[in-house]
């Protein structure tokens, strides 16, 4: 099973939620929630809960030579044919190599979209991948808890999506992974037998949502430990908190127009 890239569906059903609001509004009764596990499990594709990096890394190598093997059976040109495969075992290293063990030392990660995702030296570490299809493209990033995959975050690299208000892909990701749970601030939360999954708004600061697919038992696992370890405070910066202090007005185009051209 190939993993879906998520921005694909999300600009498509974009355009048709919005036409759609725009021809009529009407009452919905509240819907039981319900996560569309179908759904879920295309998201989660070949990947397997609890696998080891070893695992990962096997499946996402074999994704990547299914994907470089058309573009190779496509030419008969044994140079291009070369340079393809070179390219190919690079983004195999580079996967390789985009490993990240949390044990206390500072990272390029502490400061991010994913900062809020993972704890230091709580036996914690994860892998990077990029993801893409007809020129979108995705970051999926694997955190593993003592060496087995527990949760996958996918952050969407789409600049058309800076244009859209989170509500409107709420709306969509409701419609396709029918009715969440709970939503926490920022965050809108499916839950399913095994497994569970989260939306991020993270349009403010990164011009982009996330998703977040987790395994119930073992993110339960990993929250106790949080709990049992909390987070060290940091100091603030004075500079840095008058300015995130402030309310900004977003003024957006609430029509729906500025969807049409996605």
């Amino acid at each position: 099973m190939k993993t879906k890239t998520i921005s694909i569906i999300i600009l498509s059903l974009l355009v048709s939620t919005a036409a759609e609001a725009r021809r009529k509004k009407r009452r919905v009764k509240k819907a039981k929630p319900m996560m569309n596990e179908a759904a879920v499990a295309e998201l989660v594709g070949d990947f397997k809960f609890g696998m080891t990096q070893k695992q990962v890394v096997s499946i996402v190598a074999k994704q990547l030579a299914e994907k470089y093997q058309v573009e190779i059976s496509a030419t008969t040109n044994t140079y291009e044919q070369d340079v393809l495969r070179k390219r190919r075992d690079r983004e195999v290293t580079r996967f390789k190599k985009s490993l990240v063990k949390f044990n206390g030392k500072r990272t390029g990660w502490d400061v991010s979209v994913i900062d809020d995702q993972f704890r230091h030296k709580l036996g914690e570490s994860m892998l990077v991948s990029s993801e893409s299809s007809n020129g979108k493209t995705q970051k999926r990033f694997f955190f593993f808890h003592h060496g087995k995959l527990y949760k996958m975050y996918i952050t969407v690299n789409e600049a058309k999506l800076a244009n859209a208000k989170f509500d409107a892909i709420a709306g969509v990701l409701v419609n396709r992974y029918g009715s969440p749970s709970k939503k926490v601030g920022d965050e809108i939360v499916w839950t399913g037998k095994k497994i569970s999954l989260s939306a991020f708004d993270k349009l403010r600061f990164y011009d982009t949502f996330a998703l977040s697919i987790t395994d119930n038992a073992l993110k339960s696992s990993v929250l106790a430990s949080w709990k049992a370890n909390p987070k060290p405070k940091e100091k603030k910066d004075r500079v840095i908190e008058s300015v995130t202090n402030q309310d900004y007005e977003l003024k957006m185009d609430t029509s729906g127009d500025h969807l049409k051209n996605l």
